[in-house]
């Protein structure tokens, strides 16, 4: 089957509320309305993926997507996009795996998947568990964790491994369930959470992991975050969103979406700030995209900038 990939730029709102200058306030904002009737518009950037895209990310103005063929024997997808053409990352045991999560990580990209398969730039670590990692996150190169499970019951769970900047180890879970963890991420490494299912959330103060009771029952499938303060975690059935205010884990709404910062198992969006920067991103079983201003939103952008300059 043919996969097709898109990019997605900013918004134009966003685009031009970067421009603000306070003496022009009353002209741009009149701008900004005009803008906001340009829709931004979809740019396929290729037409030829054959597996399902599961992860994207963007760093050094580089494009990184990963994913495979979920047990259809089709080789691990591993590509990155440099903004003219995609090329194949280089993999010292490739295999048919699926991954399910890249992470840029200081300057190092680990991926992690099926089968416990960690990748760190390309270099594959010896397998801790057979089960499949779908998420990993790092707040520098020697602390970096991946965790996963078997959603099914029929494999390792509660699974949580350690990058030590030389090699990984599993780290026993503070209050085993028997369920699959799905997403890692931090503010910082004294500040770091993990997700999975039963509304499973841990936390890791930098010395030691405890478990956090979030309220709901349903499988958070992602958590991410701005501060210590502002931490979301989605997830369903039923759709759930909660978020740590710094104190306590509250269901925000039911949404029907599962993902956080517009993250899905298969999508992201990401604006402002890091290494997309003006760019969005999308990834899915279907697709892998990109979205850009519209040429009326180019236009109004440019008149914006020769105001404010």
């Amino acid at each position: 089957m043919r996969r097709s990939a898109f990019r997605l730029r900013r918004h134009p709102f966003d685009f031009a509320a970067a421009r603000l200058r306070s003496g022009c306030s009353a002209l741009l904002a009149a701008a900004l309305l005009l803008l906001g009737a340009c829709s931004p518009q979809w740019v396929a950037v290729t037409t030829t993926l054959d597996r399902v895209v599961l992860s994207v990310t963007g760093a050094a103005g580089e494009v990184l997507i990963v994913g495979g063929a979920q047990g259809n024997g089709a080789a691990t997808l591993a590509k990155k996009f440099d903004g003219h053409a995609w090329a194949d990352l280089p993999l010292s045991s490739p295999d048919t795996a699926t991954l399910w999560w890249v992470a840029r990580v200081g300057d190092s990209t680990f991926m992690v998947g099926e089968h416990g398969t960690v990748y760190r730039d390309g270099v594959k670590a010896p397998a801790l568990t057979d089960a499949t990692l779908f998420g990993v996150w790092g707040a520098s190169s020697d602390e970096v964790w991946a965790v996963g499970g078997s959603p099914l019951g029929n494999g390792d769970n509660d699974v949580l491994l350690r990058f030590d900047g030389a090699s990984w180890a599993k780290v026993p879970s503070p209050e085993p369930l028997g369920v699959a963890y799905f997403k890692v991420w931090g503010s910082a490494r004294d500040d770091v959470w993990v997700v999975g299912q039963q509304g499973a959330a841990f936390h890791y103060d930098g010395s030691a992991w405890s478990r956090v009771t979030t309220g709901v029952r349903s499988t958070l499938l992602t958590v991410t975050g701005r501060s210590r303060s502002d931490v979301w975690a989605v997830g369903g059935p039923p759709a759930v969103l909660a978020r740590f205010d710094g104190t306590v884990w509250k269901n925000e709404e039911a949404v029907r979406g599962f993902g956080a910062d517009g993250n899905r198992d298969g999508a992201r969006r990401r604006g402002g700030g890091g290494g997309a920067g003006r760019s969005a991103l999308a990834a899915g079983s279907r697709h892998l995209g990109r979205r850009q201003r519209s040429a009326c939103a180019r236009r109004f952008a440019r008149h914006l900038g020769a105001v404010a300059g």
